[in-house]
């Protein structure tokens, strides 16, 4: 009998089946568990993903159908490829939803508008007439805060700059800033909307704490069943756990080393080589999408130095 090629190493397949053991459920803010989450073809998923997307866009949705079902390939080289769910609605419209967990300040809107330009650019075939071009719709959960309000939900379309009158709401882009939800189980409500309530499950529905304060608002049992027996299922299953790992780790492996180089810098105050050693940190972490004001707190160097790095 032939033997199923080994794809994770053993380090990551034992601290999966560990996880496994333990009962742990995987995290939705990460694009892997996400996919696997709002992407699959268990009713679970397609429920969940009908109710997700209808809490977003305010109209209601009774199939969404995957376009790119894959996974991302687990033997792969050079750059980590982009993961999204896109999917076709029952009324043709057409919508891609991203998760994303690091704000790029230089790039993360540009992304967006590449992204809704070309779902856009893809609704109609050689030949089709534009009268029939279905509604796009582009939406990022987002695991930072980028806009500054306390708004959870932003919704832009088409306006006239001064009249502010709508042009089309054809093409719209959703923006559910996640962090905004920090702390939300130390102050109960009297409801909660159904967008309040997929936006926690996305950022915190692995943590027990968070289960038990959704379990509360009775208007969401249903929804809440549906979201522990699919959660729970992929979180018994070692494989889902160790692509997790595997997609994680590069990330994992930044942090760790950044982490090292800046309590190096402390050490060092001003023993010689500091200056070297801190502008050598800047520039990694400019790598990363630092801003400058951020970098200035952890590396002792002014904020013009670190901007002339950058």
């Amino acid at each position: 009998m032939m033997r199923t090629p080994l794809i994770f190493d053993w380090k990551t397949w034992a601290l999966a089946a560990k996880y496994v053991q333990q009962g742990k459920l995987l995290d939705l803010k990460n694009d892997v568990n996400f996919k696997s989450f709002f992407g699959g073809s268990s009713k679970e998923s397609m429920y969940c993903r009908c109710k997700m997307i209808s809490a977003v866009i305010g109209k209601k949705v009774t199939s969404a159908v995957i376009v790119n079902p894959q996974l991302t390939p687990l033997r792969f080289k050079g750059k980590y490829p982009t993961l999204d769910l896109r999917c076709t609605l029952e009324d043709g419209s057409e919508v891609d939803v991203e998760i994303q967990g690091k704000y790029y300040r230089d790039e993360f809107i540009n992304r967006t508008l590449y992204y809704t330009s070309r779902l856009v650019a893809e609704t109609l075939d050689s030949g089709s007439l534009y009268k029939d071009m279905p509604h796009v719709y582009q939406i990022t959960f987002a695991n930072f805060s980028f806009i500054d309000d306390t708004s959870l939900h932003h919704s832009y379309t088409f306006r006239e700059d001064t009249s502010k009158d709508q042009l089309t709401d054809m093409v719209q882009i959703h923006f559910i800033e996640m962090q905004k939800l920090k702390n939300p189980t130390n102050t109960p409500k009297e409801s909660l909307s159904d967008l309040q309530f997929w936006a926690m499950i996305v950022f915190g529905g692995d943590d027990p704490k968070v289960q038990n304060w959704l379990s509360q608002f009775k208007e969401h049992t249903e929804e809440l069943n549906m979201v522990n027996l699919l959660l729970k299922r992929l979180s018994r299953n070692r494989r889902d756990w160790a692509r997790y790992i595997f997609a994680d780790k590069p990330a994992r492996d930044i942090a760790s080393r950044t982490e090292i180089e800046l309590r190096q810098v402390r050490e060092e105050g001003r023993e010689e080589g500091a200056h070297n050693r801190a502008v050598k940190v800047a520039r990694n972490l400019l790598k990363i999408n630092l801003s400058p004001e951020q970098i200035a707190d952890v590396v002792d160097l002014p904020v013009e130095e670190i901007r002339k790095l950058q």
